[in-house]
């Protein structure tokens, strides 16, 4: 028996590495996963953001204010609607794009040319981030073909 002293720290050895392999290869695809629903979460409140900013001010009138004022106050707020209602768009356009490899239906939304997203989605796009929150928390992603989705699978 005194042959085969090695065999015990050999087997050790090799326990040891495919242990950290194993170990450092399972943390990653955790971590992904994290990073993955954040980014769905981040979609999701980027796109509610948005659908709240799509309402503009009234013409606004108090009374007892001059009409010149107003009209000036009015213009004001017209610009800083389209302001913030630009840049929601914005975010909300990015923050779906980064998630579109999970759901075909943000895919499908964000291919549309439009410089906004089309109000008659919001609801295909709500529950496509409910989805595409459940790939995430499972890994999956839907298939692509070339780096596009693959609307045949």
């Amino acid at each position: 028996m005194s042959e085969f002293w090695w065999v015990a720290p050999v087997l050790a050895l090799v326990g040891a590495l495919l242990g950290g392999m194993l170990a450092s290869w399972i943390s990653n695809l955790l971590g992904e996963r994290r990073a993955e629903r954040a980014l769905v979460r981040d979609a999701r409140i980027a796109l509610e953001r948005w659908h709240a900013t799509r309402v503009g001010p009234y013409p606004l009138a108090y009374p007892g204010v001059d009409p010149s004022v107003m009209t000036a106050v009015s213009e004001d707020a017209l610009t800083k609607f389209f302001e913030r209602h630009l840049q929601a768009t914005y975010e909300a356009k990015a923050a779906l794009g980064s998630i579109r490899h999970l759901d075909r239906k943000v895919a499908a939304t964000l291919d549309i040319e439009r410089w906004d997203l089309p109000v008659e989605e919001i609801e295909a796009l709500r529950g496509a981030l409910a989805s595409a929150e459940k790939r995430a928390w499972k890994g999956k992603r839907d298939q692509t073909m070339n780096g596009a989705l693959n609307a045949q699978v």
